[in-house]
């Protein structure tokens, strides 16, 4: 999402060189904290995240197509990518995203680790926005802090409604959501 993001400003082949970063960063095991690493150097001032549709499994181009009718703004790359883990979750995404606390997903915290951004969702508070329920905020929060045992079949998550105006104090802020009103949340159980 948006540390993936940061990949581009990598070149491929620098002029003067025939190595080829790109291959090494696309075939490398150590991929995840290499691309929180790149994050390390640079601010950010905004980042908008558009999710008002996208693929829970598969991509870039097809495969399970979700539309939670978003579009999320922050300065803080980890968080963001963090509402982006949990919006996956609640739709239900490959076992590999559904497992453990998303901010121990491997990318997330190393990013976390290097100072790119918050470590743990407590740290960038979820508030009420446009008369959201605070049943719908709290499916979000604990989707967002629960850690989650995917199933092994790989089945989806059956669930694909989701909050319609959750956002953060200190840099997540929904702009925009039509979704209907969430339902109980299949892993985390909150409604």
């Amino acid at each position: 999402m948006s540390l993936k993001n940061s990949v581009g400003l990598i070149a491929a082949r620098p002029k003067g060189t025939s190595y080829d970063y790109m291959h090494e960063l696309h075939t490398s095991p150590f991929q995840r904290p290499m691309i929180a690493e790149i994050n390390k150097f640079y601010k950010t001032d905004l980042i908008l995240m558009d999710a008002a549709q996208g693929f829970s499994q598969g991509g870039p181009d097809k495969g399970t197509l979700i539309k939670p009718g978003l579009l999320l703004a922050s300065a803080d790359r980890t968080a963001i990518d963090a509402v982006g883990v949990a919006l996956l979750r609640l739709y239900g995404t490959t076992h590999e995203v559904m497992k453990g606390r998303i901010f121990e997903q491997e990318q997330i915290a190393h990013a976390a680790n290097l100072g790119v951004g918050v470590d743990a969702a407590d740290k960038s508070s979820l508030f009420h926005m446009m008369n959201t329920p605070r049943g719908q905020q709290m499916q979000f929060r604990n989707c967002l802090t629960l850690k989650v045992d995917a199933p092994s079949n790989g089945q989806r998550n059956q669930s694909k409604s989701v909050p319609q105006h959750v956002g953060s104090e200190s840099s997540l802020h929904e702009v925009e959501a039509d979704s209907p009103p969430p339902t109980r949340c299949a892993y985390c159980g909150i409604y």
